[in-house]
């Protein structure tokens, strides 16, 4: 269909006849979207932070204009542990996060290269070649890949690997690192496709990932090889441990309370083809050579609310992954489908559930947190306390509630889509489906 004069000429005549839709013009283009669609009477005041189940709070990272938010609710749930096991003041101690992108950054970079002499035959214009070459390694992550980073390479305190400018905003140091990798992937799929065997290809990846690690050295700082471990407990008792290798940190501090094997990605995905209570993979995911594989148990939503209460009652936090973006308002760290009244605003009608909007690629996985506690009423949960890593100011305006967010129910059921849960929780069917064949997605699935 074109558009024609007379239907543009329509559009602006049924326009400019609706007087109530030039108040909502004057008001957007002076305060911006959100500002005008902000729902008269209802803001943080309508989400007050208390809750019947509370496990963490004062414990906000910020990771600034990184996207390594996996990284950051990973290192925070592993930090709440260690808090517990030290006895250290709520909020006084951090984990190195850039410790986890450093390996990840490398180990993408590997797999990916090891993609492109896998599919070396493949036509520059098939699908595959060309979603691996848009994005050869990003900031992104999940639950599983770092889980497999720490069972790797260990962990270690902030001091000892803090963030770097490049760090801080990840823009540069990734433009830089896939022109590199794209270029390699030139190189070796020519050498593939000219008959140069497997040791010439290891040989030569061999040098290319040399050039990836002092690149990535440059832009972060080179890893320590050991580390020296001080603090003061809530007690005001010093203790220091000294020459401790990664491993050895994680092993020592961590790995005896904290077992990650034990912690599996549950889901929820609401579509046909991925039936409740079967585990699903995803091809080309594997972004370690070797590597813990991203698997999802997949569960309907109020199975897996269950499971998240059920972890905090035992009190712990939980690692999880949302939609951050839609309806929610950083300032006042509310996270709430009544925030914005879009539909009164525009005059139009938002008709899709959690099902059409991941299908037409409206709602997916975007960003990663850590849920600290929910409040319940009559036994079902009306609001979430969200540990965010934004900080607890940015550009001078507050950053939700001292860094922590309010989410109501009804976003919550919405915009979540996976938690990282104890095992121990799952009921009898959920754990018979972990022991059952598992279902490889399309990469180019959104989970």
């Amino acid at each position: 269909m074109e558009l024609t004069k007379q239907m543009l000429a329509t559009y602006s005549e049924q326009y400019r006849d609706a007087a109530a839709q030039h108040i909502s013009e004057n008001a957007v283009k002076n305060n911006g979207i959100k500002a005008a669609a902000q729902s008269e009477g209802y803001n943080s005041q309508n989400l007050q932070p208390a809750f019947s189940i509370d496990v963490d709070d004062e414990a906000v990272a910020n990771q600034l204009q990184a996207g390594f938010c996996w990284d950051f609710a990973g290192n925070n749930f592993l930090r709440w542990h260690m808090e517990k096991n030290l006895d250290l003041k709520h909020g006084s101690f951090q984990l190195s996060q850039l410790w986890i992108a450093f390996w990840d950054k490398l180990e993408k970079s590997n797999a990916f290269l090891e993609r492109m002499v896998e599919y070396a035959g493949d036509p520059m214009d098939d699908r595959r070649i060309a979603w691996l070459l848009q994005n050869p390694q990003q900031d992104g992550g999940d639950w599983d890949p770092f889980c497999a980073l720490v069972d790797k390479y260990g962990v270690v305190p902030l001091e000892s690997m803090p963030f770097t400018e490049p760090a801080k905003n990840t823009a540069e140091v990734n433009a830089a690192l896939n022109r590199l990798l794209r270029q390699d992937a030139l190189e070796l799929r020519t050498m593939a496709n000219d008959g140069k065997g497997p040791k010439a290809l290891d040989d030569r990846r061999a040098e290319m990932m040399s050039e990836v690690y002092r690149m990535l050295c440059i832009s972060f700082g080179e890893p320590p090889t050991k580390v020296d471990f001080e603090y003061r407990d809530a007690k005001k008792n010093y203790h220091r441990d000294a020459g401790l290798t990664p491993q050895e940190f994680y092993k020592k501090y961590l790995s005896p309370s904290v077992n990650l094997a034990d912690y599996v990605s549950v889901v929820n995905c609401p579509t046909d083809d991925t039936p409740y209570n079967q585990v699903y993979g995803l091809e080309l995911a594997e972004q370690m050579i070797g590597g813990r594989q991203i698997r999802y148990l997949n569960v309907d939503i109020d199975a897996l609310k269950g499971l998240i209460i059920d972890q905090l009652k035992g009190g712990e936090p939980v690692w999880f992954a949302c939609n951050v973006v839609p309806d929610s308002n950083f300032v006042s760290g509310v996270l709430s489908e009544k925030l914005y009244d879009f539909e009164q605003l525009f005059g139009i009608t938002w008709t899709q559930d959690k099902t059409e909007q991941f299908l037409y690629l409206q709602n997916a996985m975007d960003h990663a947190m850590m849920i600290a506690g929910v409040d319940i009423v009559e036994g079902k949960p009306v609001r979430w306390k969200i540990e965010n890593s934004w900080g607890t100011k940015n550009n001078g305006k507050p950053t939700g509630h001292d860094g922590y967010f309010l989410a109501d129910d009804d976003w919550f059921s919405m915009f979540l889509w996976e938690a990282a849960i104890n095992k121990k929780y799952l009921d009898e069917d959920q754990k018979k489906a972990l022991e059952g064949d598992v279902t490889m997605l399309p990469y180019y699935s959104q989970l």
